[in-house]
Order: C-alpha cells, then structure tokens, then sequence
C-alpha cells in the first residue's frame, strides 16, 4: 500500500509563523535585561541578549495614560481661568464653567462691542491649550480615510522619542548584523525579531482611548503588542540603524502597516507616496511576511483606498 506524505513548505502563499523560541527578563538594581532566541523565516535560528539602564526605561513615557476627554477638558479650563483672573474687571468679567464634556464661557462687559473680541481669544485658547494637552500626553487628533474623526497615540512621536531608550537594542542588532552589510537583510532580521514577539488583538483605533497601545518600553516588558505598537517599535530600531531611510505609517481600518524606502530592483512590488517608493513592511506577525509582502486582507483594504499614511519625520 503507498503511504503519502504531507508537506508543508514556506511559500509566500502560505507565510510561515514567526517562533520565539525563548524569552527571558531580569530586574537586577540598576540594569533590566532580555534575552530573545527566535527562528526566521529560513528556519534559522538568532539570539539577542540586551540590558537597558533601569531608571531610564522606566522613565520613558511616564506622561501616557488612557486619553480621557473630561481630563483634557479640564486641563483647557484650568488655562482659561487662569487667562481670565488676569484680565481686569472693569475690561470684562469673564466665567468658565465645565459640564462634563464641554465648556461655556460667559462673558460680561461695559463695552460690548468688545464681547466678540473676548470670545475669540478664549475660543483659542481653549483649542491651544487643548492641542498642548495632546502633545504633552503624546496624542494627535486623526482623521481616518472614511473621513471619521478621534483622537490617537502619536506613533511618529514614540518612533521619534524612542532613539535614547532604544540604543541598546539598535546596537545590539547592528552587532548582529556586522557579518552582513546588506541593508535588506538586516531590516528583514529586526522584521523576523519584532514578528516572533506574540501578539496582542488591536483596539479600535479612534475610540480606545488608546488603551491597546503599548509604547516600545511597555511592549518589551509585556513581550507582546499589537499592530500598532509594533510598528512604532520596528520604525524606532530601523531609524536608528538607518537615519537616513525614510518611513512612512499605513494605517488600515484595523491593521498597521510600514513603509521603508531605500534602492530597489525594477522586478520588485513598491509602492509610491509623494514621489518616493516604498517597500510594504508587514511587523506584526506571527505571519513571517518578507519584505515587500503583506496578507491578502491588507491588499484589500488598500484596493478599497482605506489606507491612511502619515510620514515619519525624525
């Protein structure tokens, strides 16, 4: 009787799985360590052992929490207030109540014609003050491309402040890579490395609050992110390895995407935005997508012009 055999083989139809084979942290008083040993998409096994200075990585991003409306209304409230006890009141006497979500102004004066003129600085004041609460607290208002509206973490912002917190492990992995000076292998090493990372399910981009999102120090300690968090991570160390690259973030309706950008051969898939070619980068995993390569749901999404880019200005 003849016995057949099933084999599976590693075909960009079917994308291997990303394995992280081991992962270990410790905490000693000054240093917290990592040790990483994951297999590529070869079937070749790497090891990354890492050490970051505690106080610095625990440090980082301190300021981000869940973004809560009534805090960042009350934060503009508290500026207006302090702006309208300093104006004198035989000018305008000027109110700022808070009512869960929104502010009211009430404005009084001698000189009525100068009403409008108050409600416009106050108007803009509230939108500064609203706009520094988002950066200090790292988030940016976003548009997506069905035209919807939110607030969100400023992934260029953790990509761009990630640099000092990162530098050991963009050494470490431009150590690693000494034996090869080939661009292209190297970015598709830090790609296997952030793809055997496990997984976390992506939170609804606009409406979480940002509570999904793990910044680079948070992801590493977790050991594990969504697409989002990621990606972010993956810009930080290709950005460090390589300052002059550009990058470029595609955010899919629930997916996040990265786009690099360095010589390519005509034969290759790219894609252009604002006149430069990008290469798809696919981090999240556990997918061992190559270079270039993303799944059939991302193709779609993009078909459909449901990507969103935003370019990664260090």
């Amino acid at each position: 009787m003849s016995k057949y055999y099933l084999v599976i083989l590693c075909l960009t139809l079917f994308p291997c799985h990303a394995k992280q084979l081991a992962f270990s942290r410790l905490e000693k008083d000054n240093t917290i360590e990592f040790h990483y040993v994951w297999q590529d998409r070869a079937e070749k096994q790497h090891q990354l052992d890492v050490s970051f200075d505690k106080t610095q990585f625990f440090d980082a991003f301190r300021t981000f929490k869940l973004y809560r409306p009534e805090i960042a209304n009350r934060y503009s409230v508290m500026a207006m207030r302090k702006q309208a006890s300093q104006i004198d009141a035989r000018e305008a006497d000027i109110k700022v109540k808070q009512n869960a979500n929104k502010i009211s102004v009430s404005i009084r004066s001698r000189h009525p014609k100068s009403i409008p003129k108050w409600q416009k600085q106050f108007q803009q004041l509230q939108r500064s003050s609203f706009e520094q609460y988002l950066a200090d607290n790292y988030y940016i208002e976003f548009e997506n491309a069905m035209g919807e509206t939110g607030i969100k973490p400023d992934h260029v912002k953790f990509a761009r402040q990630s640099q000092d917190l990162l530098a050991p492990l963009i050494a470490s992995f431009r150590q690693l890579s000494e034996d090869s000076p080939d661009r292209r292998k190297t970015i598709e090493l830090v790609l296997s490395w952030v793809q055997s990372i496990p997984y976390d399910l992506l939170e609804d981009r606009l409406n979480s609050n940002g509570s999904g999102f793990s910044p680079p120090n948070k992801l590493l300690v977790d050991n594990k992110g969504d697409c989002d968090s990621k990606a972010v991570l993956t810009a930080a160390l290709l950005h460090g390895l390589y300052p002059d690259m550009p990058m470029v973030f595609i955010f899919l309706p629930e997916h996040a995407l990265l786009g690099v950008s360095f010589k390519h051969k005509k034969e290759e898939s790219v894609f252009m935005h604002d006149q430069i070619a990008y290469f798809y980068l696919e981090p999240t995993g556990p997918a061992l997508f190559e270079l270039g390569e993303i799944s059939d749901q991302s193709k779609r999404d993009i078909g459909n012009n449901q990507q969103q880019f935003e370019p990664i200005k260090f």
